[in-house]
């Protein structure tokens, strides 16, 4: 996650912040950046109706006078999981991610609002955090809103929010922060270096006003998976939420750490500070899309009634000139006939611009649809799995032959030992690859030492080498 983005677009209007967080509500007013009112709900609501009839209480106590809403939004219906994806461009882990929620729109037979934060999920896996909302609670949420004449520009989850915390943060870039949010009765963690890289983000079932020592020893644990799977020391601890200070003490004791913590009273009015920094185009917006459709359908809109307006003045001075402009008429139909062959000279240059447009489209359309298996990582974790245990593999490659179409492998490795590994192991190996879901074929060339039918590269050292591709028929 890079939780770095424009500037918000709408920060300067009088904008109505909500936290709904599992059915704690509340409510900030801020123009130009600055807080002026809040409101919280006295008892959870955990309802859309209650949100309504909660909504309406709040409007009249902080005497809001805009348009603009940001909400930050956890509850049941919020949907947030962790996938395993490629490691490749944004543009295939997009892709793969949207497969993803294609299956869970299926398994839940509902169409999902979703956004997603990749993470560096360990020094080699790269993981994204799906969050998924059903399109029939935000257009409930955005009913109850145009019936106000409200107008919603943001719908966030907490952790991009948070994100916002790494990126302020005045830490050296050897050290990691630790973001600590009270989101109602549970608790939010997430851990990353400055500028927003992210490492990892998760949510417990507990929260410091209800049960701190669960809260704090989860904290020390969240540092030190941190220190032992990023090598990136915890310095810098950022807690938010009501009583933050009675826990620092025992934050600092537990971990045996000198951190620095910093102390963030209130959860909602720092979130939502955060929040609106952020621009309505920011990729953790769920409703961005929604928010660029709607700029395109009022553009539309006008521009339409602008049209419709010119051509009633045009039919009217039309009408009027009628008489006048018949003579013209008929010049303009004897130019029309002399221009025929240059009009016939544009047609041909339009139909072959035409055609290269067409060439183009079936050109992107190969590039979206063609694109390789991840075989390589798929294999590399079989071969992994199935190495013997007196085996170390040193070296291994995957390559996509263009010209034949093919997928050419080598293996590399020595004995554990580094000296002698049993021949029946190779053999062994050899013959679960040969067997296995990849169809191991490998390569023939008598002039290698050959070593139960397979091509082995085995000098004095103890090393060995196998070649040969996958798939083979």
């Amino acid at each position: 996650m890079n939780a770095s983005s424009k500037s918000s677009s709408f920060l300067h209007n009088e904008i109505l912040g909500i936290t709904w967080f599992h059915g704690s509500l509340s409510v900030r007013t801020f123009k130009k950046g600055n807080l002026q009112g809040s409101w919280d709900a006295p008892e959870l609501v955990t309802t859309l109706e209650g949100f309504e009839t909660a909504l309406d209480t709040a409007l009249q106590a902080v005497s809001f006078k805009g348009k603009t809403v940001t909400l930050i939004l956890e509850s049941e219906d919020f949907v947030h999981q962790t996938e395993t994806i490629p490691p490749a461009s944004t543009s295939i882990q997009r892709n793969y991610l949207q497969r993803c929620v294609e299956r869970y729109e299926k398994a839940q037979n509902q169409k999902m609002l979703w956004t997603y934060e990749t993470m560096q999920a360990s020094k080699t896996d790269v993981s994204a955090i799906l969050h998924l909302l059903p399109s029939s609670f935000f257009e409930k949420i955005q009913s109850i809103l145009t019936k106000r004449e409200l107008d919603l520009v943001q719908l966030l989850p907490v952790i991009p929010t948070l994100g916002r915390f790494l990126e302020t943060t005045e830490n050296d870039p050897s050290e990691s922060t630790l973001v600590v949010a009270e989101i109602g009765e549970t608790t939010t963690i997430i851990a990353g270096q400055k500028g927003g890289h992210f490492f990892f983000g998760r949510t417990i079932q507990a929260s410091w006003s209800n049960d701190s020592s669960r809260a704090v020893t989860e904290i020390n644990r969240s540092i030190h998976y941190t220190r032992q799977h990023y090598h990136f020391p915890v310095q810098h601890v950022v807690l938010i939420g009501h009583s933050a200070h009675k826990i620092i003490e025992e934050v600092r004791s537990t971990t045996g750490i000198d951190l620095t913590v910093t102390e963030k009273e209130e959860t909602s009015e720092s979130l939502l500070t955060e929040a609106i920094h952020l621009s309505d185009k920011h990729p953790s917006n769920l409703i961005s899309g929604h928010a660029k459709e709607k700029k395109r359908k009022r553009l539309i809109k006008t521009t339409s009634l602008s049209l419709s307006w010119l051509i009633f003045f045009f039919s009217l001075t039309t009408f009027i000139t009628n008489e006048f402009r018949w003579n013209s008429h008929q010049t303009m139909m004897t130019s029309l006939e002399t221009d025929i062959a240059a009009l016939e000279e544009e047609k041909l240059l339009l139909e072959k611009r035409n055609e290269t447009a067409q060439q183009h489209q079936l050109f992107i359309k190969n590039v979206l649809e063609d694109r390789l298996h991840p075989v390589a990582p798929l294999f590399l974790n079989y071969v992994a799995k199935k190495i013997p245990d007196d085996l170390l593999m040193t070296d291994f490659s995957v390559l996509w032959d263009q010209d034949i179409s093919r997928w050419n492998f080598e293996i590399s490795g020595t004995g554990k030992t580094g000296k002698s590994y049993s021949p029946n192991s190779l053999k062994l190996f050899k013959e679960t690859l040969s067997q296995s879901p990849f169809s191991v074929h490998f390569n023939d060339d008598k002039s290698l030492n050959q070593l139960a039918g397979i091509q082995v590269i085995m000098p004095s050292n103890g090393q060995f080498t196998l070649k040969g591709d996958l798939f083979a028929k």
